[in-house]
């Protein structure tokens, strides 16, 4: 694991780790898994001092949640991007027609675009 290190002539692990440029030694451990323990607890630490200082709301949170386990998109047209629902469509070359927060946003562009193109494709919202 990145952090740590062992140190030969104290015959013990030692933790460390950088966070906003910042170095935490978290000192030598007999073993290198107590070494790793000690780096994830200084790490939950962190995040959550980061999500205090967001002062993020729980349906936010819940949102992104949702958001960040969902792969795959029931519509046709749609994907999952980079946080975002993608909207495309093939037409001998791949169309692009946005990035939407709602799955259902890019799931209505791609309705909007066959049926303006008329295109013989199955709509998602009929």
């Amino acid at each position: 694991m990145k952090g740590i290190s062992y140190v030969r002539y104290l015959k013990k692990y030692k933790a460390c780790i950088y966070a906003n440029r910042v170095r935490y030694s978290l000192g030598t451990w007999l073993t290198e898994r107590l070494a790793k323990i000690a780096i994830l607890i200084k790490k939950r630490e962190l995040i959550e001092k980061e999500f205090e200082e967001l002062n993020a709301k729980e349906d936010e949170i819940s949102f992104v949640k949702n958001q960040l386990n969902k792969k795959t998109s029931k519509y046709r047209g749609v994907s999952r991007g980079d946080g975002v629902w993608v909207s495309s469509v093939y037409n001998g070359k791949k169309i692009f027609l946005g990035n939407f927060i709602k799955e259902e946003s890019a799931a209505k562009k791609y309705d909007k675009y066959v049926r303006e193109h008329n295109l013989n494709r199955k709509l998602n919202f009929e």
